[in-house]
């Protein structure tokens, strides 16, 4: 391993010296892609990171072995030239990119990509199909485009917190694998967007937190801030009566975990009750938006003996 960061580098050739390394940091430097193109002759290496450089293009030569890529905070605007046959964990946030176009030949086993704090407006671009988790936080997102969102069938977690979101438009039956999506601190401001989640059979954990439709609540304890490892931190005071959860249930009937809390027996039982009027009542709200789509069938087909026991355990990172 080679640490070499925040030393004012600008060139990194001696690291050639050291042909058996395999984790190399050159964070914190003055590097831009020309002089990081030397990792690529380093026959071993499986992890690069070199944030807050000055790193144009993420376009390295392939190189055999790499896993872990971490280019945050450079200057990347494009991302279809990264062509890394073994690389699994590709970290590009806060850089200046607008429409991502990967290309899934180049990136056979890639398996999550981050992109917080780019320049996206809506999820349109290209991702390989094979991707996982993607981690599109603090952009500037407020539309989904159906067509490239249905091609991530084994999309498992897809996190968009912190971004311009109002209308859920996009999600298909065609992504069977998603089971995590946040969408904390957005702009839905109508539980009945919530239905367009209907079509994702394996959805269990839903975040909305810091909408306008979630008002003005809170987690336990009066937190709600992340602390670094992504974890709110729950105070002693107990849950909070959140009069959005029931209603959400009606309309997504099998999610195990609502704003990181579990979901309860009372509450499964309350929505399979009530889930005529309260259907009636989410679908009458006033609104000032021009929903043209039909309402979505909802499945109340669910095992209401899930215990929390049961319930797996996510971080909102």
């Amino acid at each position: 391993m080679l640490s070499a960061f925040d030393q004012k580098l600008t060139n990194i050739e001696v690291i050639l010296n050291f042909k058996h390394l395999l984790f190399v940091d050159v964070s914190g430097n003055y590097l831009n892609t020309d002089s990081l193109q030397v990792l690529s002759q380093m026959p071993f290496v499986i992890y690069i990171k070199a944030q807050r450089n000055r790193i144009e293009s993420a376009c390295l030569n392939p190189m055999p072995y790499l896993q872990v890529l971490i280019l945050s905070r450079n200057r990347i605007t494009e991302t279809c030239d990264i062509n890394q046959p073994m690389l699994q964990c590709l970290d590009l946030n806060y850089n200046l990119i607008f429409t991502p176009q990967f290309d899934k030949e180049r990136l056979e086993c890639i398996k999550q990509i981050e992109m917080r704090g780019n320049s996206m407006f809506d999820l349109s671009g290209t991702f390989p199909d094979n991707l996982e988790n993607l981690y599109l936080a603090e952009n500037h997102i407020t539309i989904f485009i159906e067509n490239d969102m249905a091609k991530l069938t084994n999309l498992k977690i897809l996190h968009l917190r912190d971004n311009q979101i109002r209308k859920l438009n996009g999600f298909t039956r065609d992504m069977v694998n998603l089971t995590y999506l946040n969408l904390r601190k957005n702009q839905i401001n109508k539980i009945r967007q919530f239905r367009k989640l209907a079509c994702l059979p394996a959805l269990e954990t839903l975040i909305y937190s810091e909408n306008p439709v979630a008002g003005e609540l809170k987690p336990p304890g009066g937190g709600g801030e992340d602390d670094e490892g992504g974890e709110e931190v729950e105070g002693e005071g107990g849950a909070v009566e959140d009069p959005t959860r029931v209603p959400v249930l009606v309309l997504l009937p099998n999610l195990k975990r609502i704003n990181k809390l579990p979901v309860g027996f009372e509450e499964k039982e309350e929505a399979f009750e009530t889930k005529d009027k309260k259907y009636e009542e989410i679908m009458n709200e006033e609104s000032s938006e021009d929903e043209v789509e039909p309402p979505t069938t909802t499945d109340f087909t669910t095992d209401y003996n899930t215990t929390t026991a049961d319930l797996e355990d996510y971080d909102d990172v």
